[in-house]
């Protein structure tokens, strides 16, 4: 609430994935040796029976445990996508300022995805100018950049909590960024994020 630096927190936000994977690949010489196994008593080709022997190996588990869950993360953000996608397709355009396209639904979403803004189609047009300033913003700051890029974060990394808590924050920060600059310009906050905090 108190930070305005907001793309510096966007590009943090963005940042730690990409630090944290890039850090698991580093490996650190710690200085320890080693210790063959001949010398505390196992040789090469017991241990290689012993392993060879063992039915399943817990790599190969750990493996197919994380692949299941990419694939249903992707089919979950897939459907999402394809709903998103459905919202701009099945609905009425009516308006188009550039190359921004505004379309009219009946659902109770207003939301902006690149150059395309949705609005709830029983809204009043006080109400419909007010969000399409505020999507406007979004669109103007590229924030559905970011969304798409955490998307892939939390397909790769669905396994690690933080990677929704900071996607949950960078879209706070997205709306914070956005009523920031429309208190500036004298707007009311619309925002349901902001609004509530």
């Amino acid at each position: 609430r108190q930070n305005k630096i907001f793309l510096i927190k966007r590009i943090i936000l963005i940042a730690n994935p990409l630090i944290l994977a890039f850090a698991s690949l580093v490996t650190i010489d710690s200085g320890v040796e080693i210790i063959p196994l001949e010398i505390i008593g196992v040789s090469y080709s017991e241990s290689i029976n012993n392993i060879s022997k063992s039915p399943v190996n817990a790599n190969q588990i750990i493996l197919t445990f994380y692949l299941i869950g990419i694939l249903v993360a992707l089919t979950y953000k897939g459907l999402g996508i394809r709903n998103l996608y459905r919202f701009f397709t099945e609905t009425y355009k009516v308006n188009q300022i550039g190359n921004i396209r505004i379309y009219e639904n009946r659902s109770k979403y207003n939301l902006s995805f690149f150059n395309n803004i949705l609005l709830e189609k029983t809204l009043n047009q006080f109400e419909k100018h007010k969000i399409i300033e505020h999507e406007l913003v979004h669109i103007e700051k590229y924030h559905s950049y970011d969304n798409i890029i955490f998307t892939f974060f939390s397909v790769v990394f669905w396994f690690n909590p933080f990677v929704y808590l900071m996607q949950r924050e960078l879209r706070i920060t997205h709306e914070f960024e956005v009523d920031n600059e429309l208190c500036n310009n004298e707007f009311e906050i619309i925002s349901p994020y902001t609004k509530n905090l």
